[in-house]
């Protein structure tokens, strides 16, 4: 009796003192990968290009021709293939690569390597291409590298090359990126938007008269340029030079009204309100030219002037005319600049509207 009772006890015992001796999950050793991950990016002018990788090492074999066929696709550091990513569009080879994820696959051959980028889609992007973009790079001799590796050797703000090295052999992928025409793009979108950001019309102002290497247009740029900077300084400047009123041209009006919105006269519509809205805009551009006058000559006069401004149905401006009196003539010139850059909403005809206006300079 006592042998049964006690043979199961003891057996117990041994199987918990087992099970205890089991290490966690938490203890176990973990070993690095045999191609750990790594990820190499840069900034090329406006566009950010990313790389993600694994990187296998040589481990005394030969990879170009053995490990690696030539003739082949390879899937640039195994499985999970090399993908490059694009914040932008760019150009590799003179071929145009839109914004997006691409897997690289290359191609190894003795002398030249076919580099392919195939797009990689995401569930519910809508993209639709397929065919991958195909260049041709040479393979060079190179320093050794144990291990696969690809970074940026040079670059600048519009051009860079990613190098791909392994073993001795590197070979270099030239991508071009258009930042000029990114730059115009985004200056296009502050006329077509009319941005209040004087910070933005500054850099734009200043880019466009850096851009003085004599090509057709470059006066054309000098001339924008100058009109961004103007309308920087408008928005920055916030001094009380203007006052308007819905008085008859007779009248100068009262302290009070001074600070009543433009008063218009559309012929045509649009209505009232959407006119009202692009003066509003407008009017610190014209406080900007009572205040330059002001600078060349302090004792400029001040009183009331009429705006009359003829829009085409496109929404630009035709013509503007400027009645002042003698006092007010220096401004008349820089006034007429300014209205003529005003976009109106577009009409099916074109309308005229006049805008009286108070300069009065305040201390």
């Amino acid at each position: 009796m006592q042998r049964r009772h006690l043979a199961p006890g003891l057996t117990a015992a041994i199987m918990i003192t087992a099970a205890a001796s089991r290490p966690s999950a938490a203890e176990r050793v973990e070993m690095p990968p045999r191609a750990p991950r790594a990820a190499v990016a840069q900034d090329v002018g406006l566009t950010r290009v990313s790389v993600e990788y694994r990187s296998p090492a040589v481990h005394g074999r030969r990879i170009w021709g053995a490990r690696v066929p030539f003739g082949e696709p390879w899937l640039s550091g195994d499985s999970p293939h090399a993908t490059i990513a694009f914040s932008r569009d760019v150009k590799i080879g003179g071929k145009t690569l839109s914004a997006g994820s691409y897997a690289i696959i290359a191609t190894p051959a003795p002398t030249t390597w076919t580099i392919a980028f195939e797009r990689v889609h995401a569930p519910g992007d809508g993209v639709t291409e397929s065919s991958p973009v195909r260049v041709e790079v040479p393979a060079e001799r190179g320093d050794a590298r144990e291990r696969l590796r690809f970074s940026f050797s040079t670059f600048t703000t519009s051009a860079a090359r990613l190098d791909l090295e392994w073993e001795r052999v590197r070979v270099s992928v030239p991508i071009a990126v258009d930042t000029n025409a990114q730059i115009l793009s985004a200056i296009a979108d502050l006329d077509r938007h009319d941005a209040a950001l004087g910070s933005d019309y500054e850099r734009a102002g200043r880019f466009l008269l850096s851009r003085t290497d004599g090509k057709k247009g470059g006066e054309t740029d000098r001339e924008k340029g100058r009109a961004y900077l103007e309308r920087a300084a408008a928005l920055e400047t916030r001094v009380d030079t203007i006052a308007a009123s819905a008085l008859s041209p007779r009248e100068l009006p009262a302290p009070a009204e001074r600070k009543a919105l433009p008063a218009m006269k559309a012929t045509h519509a649009p209505g009232a309100d959407e006119i009202g809205s692009v003066i509003t805009k407008g009017r610190p551009a014209i406080e900007v030219c009572y205040q330059r006058a002001l600078r060349r000559d302090p004792s400029l006069g001040h009183g009331k002037i009429t705006v009359s401004i003829t829009v085409g149905a496109s929404g630009r401006v035709k013509s503007v005319e400027v009645d002042a009196p003698e006092a007010l003539r220096p401004v008349e010139a820089c006034v007429k600049a300014a209205v003529s850059r005003w976009a109106f909403p577009p009409s099916p005809e074109t309308y005229a509207t006049e805008l009286p206006l108070v300069l009065e300079h305040r201390d």
